[in-house]
């Protein structure tokens, strides 16, 4: 006879199954999802492995960015595209019916002009809609884009530069305003590596405690301007 105040514990606090099938669920502790049906998870249980390129991508965009007054030349320089699909979701944890929504980045290729200057075609279209899961079609949408720049790569401590592009950077994007640049400002001090902050792992900064607020000597702070220009065919 098992002890029913442990069965009794172990459908209390995961509520998975109806607790009908006493014995099958207290002997194998690893509640199958046909056990708990009424709970509707999805299929997944990770982001789609391969997700398809759209073959016919319209938002196309072009990104510059030009570094000015900065410490030191950043010798790596890398591009993203970031996606999500909201419409659909995958299992993280089916014990406790965790969810959450498939991403998917892709990286762009990024063109070195100088020392200071990088160029990046990126679309906000890439993935293609698709059922994914066997559950009806995944709507994927662009979340961000940018630019990560380290300056060797070769010690884990270096502060990452970070120039984001966002979705409503592109909506200020018109036939009559084909042009944006963002300006972002940075803390010479942080480059290569922040000491002050003493992270082992590096720090990315994306420009933000200087918008925030912080006060720096001028003569600390050196700007990089994002130019974006949407391309039309």
């Amino acid at each position: 006879m098992k002890p029913f105040i442990l069965l009794f514990g172990l459908c209390a606090a995961l509520s998975l199954t109806a607790c009908n099938k006493e014995q099958s669920v207290y002997e194998e502790y690893g509640f199958k999802e046909s056990d708990f049906p009424i709970h509707k998870l999805p299929k997944g249980d990770a982001p789609p492995k391969h997700v398809k390129i759209n073959p016919n991508r319209k938002e196309h965009y072009q990104a510059v960015v030009k570094i000015k007054d900065a410490p030191l030349t950043f010798q790596i320089v890398r591009g993203n595209e970031l996606y999500q699909s909201e419409n659909c979701k995958y299992v993280t944890n089916r014990w406790v019916g965790a969810t959450t929504w498939p991403q998917y980045g892709k990286k762009l290729d990024v063109i070195k002009v100088d020392d200071t200057t990088y160029v990046a075609d990126f679309y906000t279209d890439t993935p293609l809609d698709e059922d994914y899961y066997g559950e009806g079609v995944c709507k994927w949408r662009f979340v961000s884009g940018g630019f990560v720049m380290q300056p060797t790569g070769k010690d884990k401590r270096e502060t990452a530069l970070i120039v984001d592009i966002t979705p409503d950077m592109l909506e200020k994007l018109t036939p009559t305003n084909p042009e944006l640049v963002v300006k972002y400002e940075y803390q010479k001090s942080n480059f290569p590596i922040a000491t002050d902050l003493n992270f082992e792992d590096g720090w990315a900064d994306d420009g933000s405690s200087l918008k925030s607020g912080l006060v720096v000597a001028p003569e600390d702070k050196f700007s990089v301007a994002l130019t974006l220009r949407k391309v039309e065919k």
